[in-house]
């Protein structure tokens, strides 16, 4: 199961009225730089909602970090480039898939393909994260 936090648990506390609206990304991902996102979101999280959040993205930057967070599930932080950007990108990855987010490197350029369900304690949340062409 994908870190609690997935569009589908956030859209069950979503009180926008936005209900209706689908619950999981399907279909080819849109490519996305991720410094305009990160800045997007620092920016104005509503406008970055409706332009990402449930939506599929897929992106390409550095490896910063990697591990484990409080409840064991595995993520991969992403930082631009610049390193300039007020926040950082955290793919969470489906356990199945940790030996490879264990043998990645620090510095490590990567893609990644998975739902955003948006900004979670000033960080973008990337769900059911996986790695492309790794």
């Amino acid at each position: 199961m994908c870190y609690v936090g997935s569009c589908v648990v956030l859209n069950l506390t979503d009180t926008s009225g936005r209900r209706g609206q689908p619950t999981i990304a399907e279909g080819e991902p849109k490519q996305v730089d991720i410094g305009p996102l990160l800045r997007e979101y620092s920016a104005n999280e509503l406008q970055a909602d409706d332009n990402y959040r449930c939506h599929l993205i897929k992106t390409s930057e550095w490896a910063e970090s990697r591990g484990r967070d409080p409840l064991g599930n595995v993520f991969l932080v992403l930082a631009s480039a610049s390193g300039t950007e007020p926040t950082k990108l955290h793919c969470f990855i489906p356990e199945k898939h940790a030996e490879k987010v264990a043998s990645l490197s620090q510095g490590a350029h990567i893609t990644i393909r998975g739902p955003v369900s948006g900004l979670a304690a000033d960080k973008v949340v990337v769900t059911c994260c996986e790695l492309v062409g790794q």
